[in-house]
Formats: structure tokens, C-alpha cells, sequence
């Protein structure tokens, strides 16, 4: 013998209530999910400009400091070099 109608019927209930449980908690997860991202886009969109601004900053300033840098070792090349070829007279 086979399952009764009215335990196919239990059966087919039970299921379709689990399935139409978690059909619901997955829409409220996935609305959840999109609010976040609507709510985070347009501060992540300022970082993101705020990050492009920085590096843009810290390169010109890295450019500028190589070249105080150079200008620096430049003007110290002659005062060195004396330094290095200087030979103290004897006394």
C-alpha cells in the first residue's frame, strides 16, 4: 500500500510552507543586501574620489621632494668633492 491522499496532502503542505518560509526570508535578506549597498554606494563613491585626490596630491609631492632632493645633492656635490681632495699641509 501507498501513502494515503490525506498524508500526500500533509506532505505536500508541510513542503510548500517550508519552501514559500524561506522564499520570504530570502527576499528579506536580498532586500536587506540591496538597502546596504544603496546606502553604502555613495559614501564608498567619495572615498573612492578622496583616494584618487590623495594620490594625486602624494605623487606631485613625491616629485616635488625628488627634486629638492636632487637640488640638495647638487649643491653639495662641490663642498664634498673639496672635502674628499683636500690634503692638510704639512707643518
Amino acid at each position: 500500500m501507498g501513502i494515503s491522499i490525506s498524508e500526500q496532502r500533509k506532505i505536500y503542505f508541510n513542503h510548500r510552507n517550508t519552501l514559500i518560509s524561506l522564499l520570504s526570508n530570502t527576499l528579506i535578506e536580498l532586500k536587506a543586501i540591496i538597502t546596504a549597498v544603496d546606502k553604502l554606494s555613495g559614501p564608498l563613491k567619495g572615498m573612492r574620489r578622496e583616494m584618487k585626490s590623495f594620490k594625486k596630491e602624494f605623487s606631485a609631492g613625491m616629485a616635488g621632494a625628488a627634486a629638492l632632493g636632487a637640488g640638495v645633492v647638487t649643491a653639495m656635490a662641490g663642498p664634498i668633492k673639496q672635502a674628499i681632495d683636500f690634503k692638510p699641509v704639512a707643518q
